[in-house]
């Protein structure tokens, strides 16, 4: 009956991990600790900075004021021995190509937009991560419990093997056989100690500090099948509408700049003329005399960045459809394992009660108990990996997909 008992441990492990968590998103203590991630607030600086660019983009530049004489007799300076002798006040304005303007500001509008596409995309590339991360920490913890728990096992068998040989049983080659299975199990342990501490690392990396939070089974998102689903295919897209305001930008190039100068100048008066004030004006205007070196390979170069962005769209829309069908088949492939392994599992138990039966009707030794409480527990641990393989691959999948 203490067979039985300890060959369910495992099976309380199982039940522990399934059971634990309510609910499959993060708590709002670990997504607030996400969205502090310097790549986040990075993305969100770069979005900043695009929306006042495009404020700026849109503007005029500032007037040109100037002050000054004109014609003024050097040897002996004044302004009423020369009849163009003068104080000037100038004010001169430039406006460039208003279509130019608004194509660029609408550009970096754009830009800000794309940025933000970008948060949410690595916004939910982090919240992947970090379960992926804590379901796997999940499975380290339970396997290093399920190690000591053999151990444990293989003291209580070496116990047993040796009860047979003083009965006259010539089983001493278990011995050495319950001994090098005891060394691989603690090597084992070590080898779950350093990835404990390598995913203490990196859930540093993202939350700072490892969350004691224990993630519930996840549900996989529904693909519509349409790749613009994906995040990665949401930011392309972004890009292509930057580069259609970068070809309206360079269409409008074609437009004159403008430019208007008004000057206000001041005679005094002298021995033989009066004094007298006038006024100045002018306009300007840019001429595309030039376009065959200037506006026609700026829009070539444009329209080539805009044929570039398309082709990144396909490649992204590509790349995310394998990216989600790589991880959808670790998860089915994951969730068959467990299945076949709980059909094994149930077959072992069945063993472990046979033979429970027939050591308490004397016709068994107590090692063969003890075997299939180990083989049971060796099953929950590939059990244990099974399913944070399959948790981990649901994240992933619902990370590349944008979701409400």
């Amino acid at each position: 009956m203490a067979v039985k008992r300890l060959g369910s441990i495992g099976v309380a492990v199982l039940a522990c991990v399934l059971a634990a968590g309510a609910c499959a998103q993060i708590t709002e203590s670990l997504e607030q600790r996400l969205r502090e991630h310097p790549s986040l607030r990075a993305l969100d600086y770069q979005a900043t900075q695009f929306r006042e660019a495009s404020t700026v983009a849109a503007a005029i530049p500032d007037p040109v004021v100037s002050l000054g004489v004109n014609n003024v007799p050097v040897n002996d300076p004044a302004f009423d021995r020369f009849l163009p002798s003068n104080r000037a006040l100038g004010i001169q304005q430039s406006i460039p190509n208003g279509a130019r303007r608004a194509a660029n500001s609408q550009a970096a509008q754009r830009t800000a937009v794309q940025l933000q596409v970008r948060y949410r995309a690595q916004l939910s590339s982090l919240r992947g991560e970090l379960l992926a991360l804590l379901h796997d920490r999940q499975r380290i913890l339970e396997q290093t419990q399920l190690a000591s728990m053999q151990l444990q096992h293989y003291d209580e068998l070496e116990k047993a093997i040796e009860a047979e040989l003083n009965a006259g049983s010539a089983v001493v080659y278990r011995l050495a056989e319950v001994e090098a299975e005891r060394a691989r199990v603690r090597r084992r342990r070590l080898a779950l100690d350093r990835e404990l501490r390598q995913n203490a690392a990196q859930l540093r990396s993202l939350v700072v500090e490892v969350p004691e939070w224990t993630p519930p089974a996840l549900v996989p998102e529904v693909w519509s099948g349409d790749a613009t689903a994906f995040h990665a295919v949401a930011v392309a897209e972004a890009t292509v509408s930057i580069a259609d305001q970068r070809i309206a930008a360079a269409e409008a190039a074609w437009g004159p700049d403008w430019g208007v100068q008004l000057t206000y100048q001041q005679r005094d008066p002298g021995v033989d003329f009066p004094g007298d004030d006038w006024v100045s004006g002018q306009l300007t205007f840019t001429l595309p005399l030039w376009s065959e070196q200037r506006q026609k390979p700026a829009l070539r170069q444009a329209e080539a960045s805009r044929s570039e962005a398309m082709m990144a769209l396909q490649f992204a829309a590509r790349e995310a459809v394998a990216a989600y069908q790589s991880e959808q088949a670790v998860w089915q492939t994951a969730e068959q394992s467990i299945e076949v392994l709980a059909t094994q599992r149930l077959a072992i138990k069945d063993e472990i009660a046979a033979q429970t039966a027939n050591y308490e009707a004397g016709r068994g030794g107590y090692a063969a108990m003890v075997d299939g409480a180990i083989a049971l527990l060796k099953l929950d641990a590939e059990i244990a990996a099974q399913r944070a393989q399959r948790e981990m691959a649901i994240a992933r999948m619902n990370a590349l997909l944008v979701t409400p």
